[in-house]
């Protein structure tokens, strides 16, 4: 038999080397898309509750009926119920509102139950927040609903950016608490919400619609 040729001999430390990059790859590869699934959260995991309830949700979330603010949880009728007035103040400033005589009368009489200085319930805003939203029309509440930045930010996302991009609302539910925006349109830490109305641009959108009301 013929001897074979043979061509020169690989280095040692050559192939070990080769083998080295090789096993580097691969296992990079893969930790790579370990650590990808590990990091992914799981389905209804980390999302925004507005992401998780269809858009109704919100970073307020729900508050008193559906709409909520800014993320759900703490204080969510009341930042509901400031967004309703701060949204029907800035309405009636520019006479957009267009309330009925006895729609008028209706929510002065709800805004009449609240105390800048007493202590504002969860029960009680959310109690006043329904009986301002019973009075008005679905039109009217719809009108409120689009004045919430959150809105305005997730419409055609189907997110509804914090709660009240689902359209419509639906019912009596009160309106947003990001209606007309402003500092307590959720995140603002410096209100005190067991005296929501007490100082600030809370108390003075209180004040302009009830003063706004009793022109008829």
């Amino acid at each position: 038999m013929a001897i074979l040729k043979r061509g020169p001999r690989v280095p040692a430390w050559i192939a070990a080397a080769g083998i080295a990059l090789v096993v580097g790859i691969v296992v990079g590869y893969y930790g790579h898309e370990w650590l990808g699934r590990s990091a992914a959260p799981a389905e209804g995991q980390g999302m925004p509750p507005a992401m998780l309830a269809g858009g109704m949700g919100a970073p307020g979330g729900g508050g008193a009926g559906g709409f909520g603010a800014a993320g759900g949880g703490d204080h969510a009728a009341t930042r509901s119920l400031t967004g309703t007035i701060r949204g029907l103040a800035v309405l009636e400033r520019y006479h957009a509102a267009s309330l009925a005589p006895a729609q008028r009368q209706e929510v002065r009489a709800a805004l009449a139950s609240i105390s800048p200085e007493g202590v504002l319930s969860e029960q009680d805003a959310e109690k006043i927040a329904t009986r301002i939203s019973t009075a008005l029309t679905p039109e009217q509440r719809q009108i409120l609903e689009d004045l919430s930045p959150f809105r305005r930010a997730g419409r055609g996302t189907g997110a509804g950016a914090a709660g009240g991009g689902a359209g419509q609302p639906a019912g009596n539910a009160p309106v947003s608490a990001a209606a007309a925006g402003g500092r307590g349109a959720g995140g603002a830490g410096s209100i005190d919400w067991e005296h929501p109305f007490r100082e600030g641009p809370n108390h003075d959108r209180l004040q302009e619609l009830n003063e706004a009301l009793a022109k008829q």
